[in-house]
C-alpha cells in the first residue's frame, strides 16, 4: 500500500508541535525523507524553527535513555568464555602447525576478552574500539570453522553487536 503525500501532509497537520519536533529530530530515522520534508514544511507553516543544536541535543538526550542491559551482561559473557576457550585449547592441542597456530590465536583472543571485560565495564573508549577488532576476529574464526550453524550464529551475533555498540558510542570516554 502506497501512502500519498497528501495523506502524510494530513497526518502531520494533526500532530501537535512537540510530536512534530520529534518527527524531525529524535525519530527522524523512522520516517522517509519525504515525510520529514513535509514535517519541516508544517513546522515552518506554524512558525516553528528547528536549529541544528536542538536536533543534536534531542538525539543525544534520547540516546541516554537507551537500554544498557546488554552492555552490563556482555563483558561478563566474554569473561566466562575464557576458561571454556582455554579448556578447548588444552583438550585439542596437537603439535601440528595448523592446530598450534589456531591455539595461539584462541589464547590471544582470551587476553583480548579479559581486556574487554575491564575496559567495557569502565566504559573506556579504547575498549569500545578494541571490541570492533574482537568482533571481526571472532566472526572470522567462526567462518574459518566452516560449519553452517556456527557461521549463521556468528553473522547474527556480529550484526546484532554491531548495531548495539554503534548506537552507544557516546557512553564511552
Amino acid at each position: 500500500m502506497q501512502v500519498t503525500a497528501e495523506i502524510v501532509r494530513k497526518n502531520m497537520e494533526e500532530l501537535g508541535d512537540d510530536q512534530l519536533r520529534l518527527v524531525v529530530t529524535v525519530d527522524a530515522a523512522d520516517y522517509a525523507q519525504e515525510a520529514i520534508g513535509i514535517a519541516h514544511q508544517e513546522l515552518a507553516r506554524r512558525g516553528i524553527t528547528i536549529v541544528p543544536e536542538e536536533v543534536k541535543a534531542a538525539v543525544y538526550e534520547r540516546s541516554l535513555q537507551m537500554p544498557v542491559a546488554w552492555l552490563r551482561f556482555y563483558p561478563w559473557a566474554l569473561l566466562l568464555t575464557v576458561p571454556l576457550s582455554i579448556g578447548e585449547v588444552l583438550q585439542n592441542y596437537r603439535p601440528s602447525t595448523g592446530v598450534l597456530a589456531l591455539s595461539l590465536l584462541a589464547l590471544s583472543l582470551d587476553v583480548v576478552r579479559v581486556l574487554l571485560f575491564v575496559g567495557l565495564r569502565r566504559r573506556r573508549l579504547w575498549a569500545w574500539q578494541l571490541n570492533w577488532i574482537y568482533l571481526s576476529l571472532a566472526i572470522l574464526l567462526c567462518l574459518l570453522a566452516m560449519r553452517i550453524p556456527l557461521i549463521i550464529w556468528a553473522c547474527g551475533w556480529g550484526i546484532a553487536n554491531y548495531i548495539y555498540f554503534k548506537k552507544r558510542r557516546h557512553l564511552f570516554s
